[in-house]
């Protein structure tokens, strides 16, 4: 098992190392397994499709197919059309996040899945720094921005070690932003720069 990450290299150990003696080492069952994998992705994400449940576990979907077909017999599952949810989540009430900038990850699950994004949020996004320099239209590394419950641009950061400044090297918004989502956006950048370790932020760049 992982015990810690060295920057981007796993240490591992045995897992008795790890593990707290209450926790159970018996390898599950398949239907037990399915239906994990199935709980863990709708617990964190809320809703979803079978494909977006199985991302990257290709090996494992039939497991969990056969784990879908149980859970909407046995109730613990509903389904409108082709997305599924817990039923425990079926009509609750859920407050809208606080209208503040989040600065998101492109590995960041709400993000991750790139055909998902398009269709819950309406949001093109692609990673481009695997792109040619001539071929990108955002920059190397754009981040998502996510303001409340909407995506409404991207940016591309860099951190300047040797001028200690974290320079925005270009930004894109969907919309003309306004007052509240500029003082916003400048709050999250800011406190982006503090946490690595870098004075300020420089906000002269091309902005479209």
């Amino acid at each position: 098992m992982v015990s810690h990450r060295d920057g981007f290299q796993k240490v591992f150990d045995l897992p008795e190392r790890l593990l707290p003696s209450h926790i159970s080492t018996e390898t599950a069952g398949d239907a037990d397994y399915g239906a994990h994998l199935v709980r863990t992705f709708l617990h964190c994400q809320g809703v979803g499709q079978i494909e977006e449940i199985a991302y990257l576990r290709r090996h494992d979907r039939p497991l969990m197919e056969r784990a879908v077909d149980r859970m909407l017999k046995s109730g613990e599952l509903v389904s409108q059309g082709r997305e599924l949810m817990l039923a425990e989540d079926e009509g609750r009430q859920v407050a809208r996040p606080a209208r503040r900038v989040r600065l998101l990850s492109p590995f960041d699950p709400l993000v991750l899945q790139r055909k998902r994004l398009k269709r819950l949020f309406n949001f093109d996004y692609q990673l481009e720094c695997y792109l040619p320099a001539a071929k990108r239209r955002y920059g190397y590394f754009c981040l998502p921005i996510l303001y409340g419950d909407r995506f409404v641009g991207l940016v591309d950061l860099k951190a300047d070690r040797a001028g200690g400044v974290l320079r925005l090297a270009s930004l894109h918004w969907r919309d003309r932003p306004g007052a509240g989502l500029e003082a916003s956006f400048h709050r999250a950048v800011d406190k982006f720069a503090r946490f690595h370790g870098l004075a300020a932020a420089d906000y002269s760049c091309t902005t479209t």
